[in-house]
């Protein structure tokens, strides 16, 4: 089986579309989404209010199976989960998507955490990360309500109003920063998640980065985060998998994705796909890997940001340039 993992906006998407061509595999994307059962019964909608419902097809079937095993709703929390740890339903709930006679594949953008238990839930498996240049990453996520880029330094502008009903709803201005707000709260869940966790030196490596940056504008709270995460997914992933890991850059990925194909099903001992690689050669987007540089105050920003984030060394580790 394969277990995928990458930041949100990452292309971790691009990867799963692209591998949900092949009929060998059965595919299950984002297990741990928080609104999981929402975007199954939206799956099977002839119009579904978010345009990746489809992608949760698979788990139609299952969806009974799954909470008369469990006896509840899918686990769908991110963890913080070393070797050691115990978490009975969220395994059961795993292991029913991945029994199955086809080749299972589960797509992660939230199991940055919880690679060592991963890897002794499921010691056959192989693991794949996915990593993409943090200031494409996070410019993907600096946008409007409209989806209109925005600048970085504006600041958060939004304010909370009470509904009838006594809970809040946010409200913006004309140059509310609502990518931010989203940045901030990813940045606070993630920092309080690394507080809960255990002693694990990687993770706690990951929680100063964060600790570091805490009164910082959200662009560079997104930049600690994905060092935070992606570090401590790579570190885990190394000593947890080993020789059964594949580690990929996006912007490979979209220069040749091909050979990046092969070397995912080189794991799986088997040939790349025809489907597969014509899906991949027409689908993938190569214009959308540096968009962030086409705005001129972008690279001074970023360039500020990914010093006080600390994470100059880590994307020199993956070759992006910083010059």
């Amino acid at each position: 089986m394969l277990l995928l993992q990458g930041v949100f906006r990452s292309g971790t998407t691009a990867l799963f579309r692209a591998l949900r061509r092949d009929e060998r595999l059965r595919c299950f994307y984002e297990p741990l989404h928080p609104d999981l059962l929402d975007h199954i019964r939206e799956s099977r909608a002839s119009d579904p209010d978010h345009p990746k419902s489809s992608l949760f097809a698979e788990y139609a079937p299952l969806l009974d199976r799954l909470k008369s095993r469990l006896g509840s709703t899918p686990p769908n929390s991110p963890r913080v989960l070393g070797a050691d740890d115990e978490a009975p339903s969220l395994s059961a709930y795993l292991r029913g998507l991945t029994d199955t006679e086809q080749v299972p594949l589960l797509q992660f953008n939230r199991a940055f955490w919880m690679v060592p238990w991963l890897a002794r839930t499921f010691p056959d498996a192989s693991f794949v990360q996915l990593v993409r240049d943090p200031r494409s990453v996070v410019w993907s996520q600096l946008t409007t309500a409209s989806g209109e880029r925005v600048r970085m330094d504006w600041p958060l502008l939004g304010r909370l109003l009470p509904f009838s009903a006594g809970t809040l709803r946010r409200v913006f201005s004309e140059y509310a920063y609502f990518g931010a707000y989203q940045l901030d709260e990813c940045f606070g869940a993630g920092r309080r998640l690394l507080h809960d966790g255990t002693g694990d030196a990687i993770l706690h490596d990951a929680l100063r980065r964060l600790d570091a940056v805490r009164a910082a504008p959200p662009y560079v709270k997104a930049l600690a985060l994905w060092g935070a995460q992606v570090e401590a997914c790579r570190r885990h992933v190394q000593t947890a998998f080993s020789d059964r890991s594949v580690l990929l850059r996006y912007e490979d990925v979209c220069e040749a994705p091909c050979a990046t194909f092969r070397r995912i099903y080189a794991h799986l001992d088997h040939a790349l796909p025809d489907a597969v690689r014509d899906y991949a050669r027409r689908a993938i987007d190569a214009d959308r890997l540096r968009r962030w540089a086409d705005v001129p105050t972008a690279e001074q920003r970023f360039r500020e940001g990914i010093e006080r984030a600390q994470v100059a060394d880590l994307m020199r580790d993956f070759d992006y340039d910083l010059t």
